[in-house]
């Protein structure tokens, strides 16, 4: 969905679902280093981190850390990254609305995200999935 030029800004968004995962950062530290890896890998930088402990299943409205991800992207111009689909969101309907915003977003697990063509349809199938293992 986005194809991102040389020294993109990124604001990178990390989620687990519980205390437990939370407090033990195995989740965390995967997801950090993985957006890591891909802003060095491909010349952006990631200018602001945003970290959160909420199910999935959530809106932005019950999700703070993602409500400030989200305005602060809008805000700089920026892309939201994230290690894969389902740490953003685990809903449907949140993400048909977050597609609709125009927030620029890479999930790093859906490679397809460079072709537009496929990326509404693709995502929304990997979100419907997402949600029912949820």
């Amino acid at each position: 969905m986005v194809r991102l030029p040389r020294g993109a800004k990124l604001i990178a968004y990390y989620r687990v679902s519980n205390q437990k995962q939370g407090i033990s950062t195995l989740g965390l530290s995967a997801q950090r280093k993985e957006c890591s890896q891909f802003a060095k890998k491909n010349g952006y930088e990631i200018v602001e981190a945003y970290q959160e402990i909420e199910s999935g299943r959530k809106s932005d409205r019950h999700r703070p850390q993602l409500k400030m991800a989200i305005a602060h992207a809008k805000q700089i111009n920026a892309t939201i990254v994230c290690a894969k689909l389902d740490r953003l969101t685990r809903n449907v309907s949140f993400l048909t609305m977050l597609l609709d915003s125009q927030v620029k977003f890479v999930a790093l697990d859906v490679p397809e995200m460079q072709d537009p063509a496929t990326t509404k349809m693709l995502l929304i199938t990997l979100a419907n999935i997402a949600e029912y293992e949820a």
